[in-house]
C-alpha cells in the first residue's frame, strides 16, 4: 500500500465514521451511564433548602452552602457570607455530598481478624470498646483529626476521665506553628493576616492550594488582583 493509498484509507475512516450516528450513540451512553454511579446522591421529590455548615473534609476553614431536600444533602457549594472562605471552595469541600453516598465508605464497626477486617455490630463493637479500654486504664490514649470542631475536646475530655493525658491531634502544619508559637511565648494559635499584609514570602508549600486557610489565601488575592485591574 503507497502512501497516498493509505491516507486515502485513513481519512475516508474517519469522514465515514464521523458521518454514522455511532460516535454520538457511544458519547450520549457514556453521559448517561456516568449519571447512574452508586455515589451520586439521587435528588427527591421536594423543597430545596440550603445549609450553612463548614467542610470538615478540608480542613482550611472553607464555609459552605449544602443543598438539601427533606434532609438529604445533594450539593455543597461555597457560602459567600462565610468570613474566612467568602464563598471560595476547594475541590475536597465541594464533592462532601456524594462521598457520603459513595459505596466505599465504611458503613458499620470493623474488627480485625487476621489480615481481613469483618463488619460486626454496634453493640458488638461498644462491648469490644470497654473491654480494650478497661485493660488500658490509664495509658489510653487518643489521635484526633477533628481540628476544626469541638469534638477533640469531647476526646480529650473521655481520656482524662481515664486517668489519661495522651490525646493528640494528627501531625498538621497548624500543630508545629502552636508549639512554635507557645514557644515564643504566645498563646492560642497562629493567625495570619494575609488581607492587610504588604507583601507575603510564600517558601516552599503552595499558599493557593495546600498551605494553610488556601481557600481564603486565594480569596484574599483575587481581592487584591481583580481581574483586568
Amino acid at each position: 500500500m503507497g502512501r497516498r493509498a493509505f491516507i486515502g484509507l485513513v481519512v475516508g475512516g474517519t469522514a465515514g465514521t464521523l458521518l454514522t450516528p455511532i460516535p454520538w450513540k457511544l458519547t450520549d451512553d457514556a453521559s448517561i451511564w456516568s449519571q447512574n454511579w452508586p455515589w451520586i446522591p439521587r435528588v427527591p421529590n421536594g423543597d430545596f433548602e440550603l445549609k450553612p455548615s463548614l467542610s470538615k473534609l478540608d480542613n482550611s476553614g472553607v464555609g459552605v452552602n449544602v443543598v438539601t431536600v427533606k434532609g438529604r444533602p445533594c450539593a455543597v457549594y461555597g457560602n459567600p457570607e462565610h468570613p474566612l472562605s467568602r464563598g471560595g471552595i476547594s475541590s475536597l469541600a465541594v464533592n462532601e455530598a456524594e462521598l457520603l453516598y459513595s459505596p466505599s465508605r465504611v458503613q458499620s464497626p470493623l474488627k480485625r481478624e487476621g489480615d481481613s477486617l469483618i463488619p460486626i455490630s454496634w453493640d458488638d463493637a461498644k462491648a469490644l470498646l470497654a473491654e480494650k479500654l478497661k485493660a488500658a486504664g490509664s495509658d489510653v490514649a487518643c489521635v484526633s483529626g477533628d481540628d476544626t470542631g469541638s469534638g477533640t475536646d469531647v476526646f480529650s475530655a473521655f481520656v482524662a476521665a481515664a486517668g489519661s493525658k495522651l490525646c493528640f491531634y494528627m501531625p498538621a502544619e497548624q500543630v508545629d506553628a502552636g508549639r512554635a508559637w507557645q514557644r515564643l511565648g504566645g498563646q492560642g494559635m497562629v493567625g495570619y493576616d494575609i488581607e492587610n499584609a504588604d507583601m507575603v514570602l510564600a517558601i516552599g508549600a503552595d499558599i493557593f492550594e495546600s498551605w494553610g486557610t488556601h481557600v481564603r489565601n486565594a480569596q484574599a488575592f483575587n481581592k487584591a488582583n481583580p481581574m483586568g485591574g
